[in-house]
């Protein structure tokens, strides 16, 4: 098993608000989650009726349960991952997010891709 090496978000604007800063909290846990290869932890991020494209994938959206067995078999591939340029915006109960990842993998090399996120406020926690 290779070392995955130090992960990051950068932010364009810092989080200021408590949903700001708690958004944030969410992103920095898909990123650490990925870091110790925790799927657990990986899935909190993200709500029950959560569609998610992956970065590797032709595009479609896939239901949570997809997600985590996808990322059960490929996670211990990835070096490193970092999200730069991030960007949230809040709208009450609802937030959207955008950003450029950088993923390295045992085969690829800085394979960049714009990401939007939606984000929902559900029990006064935010989820993908």
């Amino acid at each position: 098993m290779s070392l995955v090496s130090f992960e990051k978000v950068q932010y364009l604007e810092k989080p200021v608000t408590e949903d700001e800063k708690k958004i944030a909290d969410v992103l920095e846990k898909i990123v650490y989650s990925i870091k110790v290869r925790d799927i657990n932890l990986l899935g909190s991020a993200f709500s029950d009726s959560a569609a998610i494209v992956m970065t590797a994938s032709d595009g479609q959206p896939v239901s949570k349960p997809d997600y985590i067995k996808k990322m059960e078999k490929i996670i211990h591939n990835v070096i490193s991952i970092y999200y730069e340029d991030v960007l949230i915006r809040v709208d009450g109960n609802s937030a959207a997010v955008s950003l450029t990842s950088k993923i390295n993998t045992q085969t690829r090399s800085n394979i960049l891709t714009k990401r939007y996120y939606k984000f929902g406020k559900v029990n006064n926690s935010w989820l993908i």
